[in-house]
């Protein structure tokens, strides 16, 4: 008899109430209610960190115009493969906004700048054994504007090789650098370099399939740095309007 009692206090002791089945309960909705919430509080902290990341590119590109004989810098150097590399820009503007190198095979974009915080690294990553890129770690998930700012420096059509400042004639107008297009699963075979450009929507179809890669990193926007110096958060169509 007295096993029989210990064993049903055991079982009474080991069983929820209603109170508490009713306390798990509420615990459940609000967690169901706050985690939505807390995600998008964490996407807009990365989307203010990238505001704060394209500031100090453009920056970097006006202070080495300035020592640079008014000369923008160029998107890629050509590595005398089938593509270009599109990490020059991050070479030569390096000594103003992280650290100096000289080298477009050793950079990497690991805590600089050069890195937004909700690019997918992770996929592009993954796709470069299919690319002829040779350092993909270059890439951060930032672009510059090549086909009005200049491609490789002695590129055979004039008009993309490397500007100068004076040359543009609306710099407020003119988008400098600004989040690049992220890949998509079906990018298999799909070239690296694509992926570090900041394009106008008519300057991508030839490139990638512009039904498929939007500029939508954060949101249905993006982040978008001017040749004036200011950086705007706003839509693709709404950055090359004008």
């Amino acid at each position: 008899m007295r096993k029989w009692k210990v064993g049903l206090a055991i079982s009474r002791g080991n069983a929820f109430t209603l109170i508490e089945l009713l306390v798990i309960a509420i615990i459940a909705i609000l967690a169901a209610l706050l985690l939505p919430a807390l995600a998008a509080a964490k996407e807009r902290a990365k989307t203010v960190a990238c505001v704060s990341n394209e500031k100090q590119i453009i920056e970097g590109y006006l202070m080495y115009s300035d020592d640079h004989d008014g000369n923008l810098p160029i998107a890629a150097i050509n590595t005398g493969g089938i593509t270009a590399l599109p990490t020059e820009w991050e070479v030569e503007i390096s000594p103003y906004v992280a650290k100096a190198t000289t080298n477009n095979f050793d950079i990497t974009t690991l805590h600089t700048v050069f890195r937004c915080p909700s690019a997918n690294l992770k996929l592009l990553y993954q796709l470069a054994n299919a690319s002829h890129d040779t350092n993909v770690l270059a890439f951060g998930g930032y672009g510059h504007n090549f086909p009005y700012l200049g491609y490789t420096e002695n590129y055979f059509i004039q008009q993309y090789r490397r500007q100068k400042l004076a040359a543009v004639r609306r710099p407020s107008f003119t988008v400098f650098n600004s989040d690049a297009l992220d890949p998509t699963p079906a990018d298999g075979g799909a070239t690296l370099e694509y992926f570090g450009y900041s394009y106008a929507p008519s300057k991508i179809d030839s490139h990638l399939p512009v039904a498929t890669h939007t500029y939508t990193r954060h949101g249905t926007r993006d982040n978008y740095a001017w040749g004036d110096g200011h950086v705007a958060f706003m839509s693709w169509q709404q950055a090359f309007a004008g």
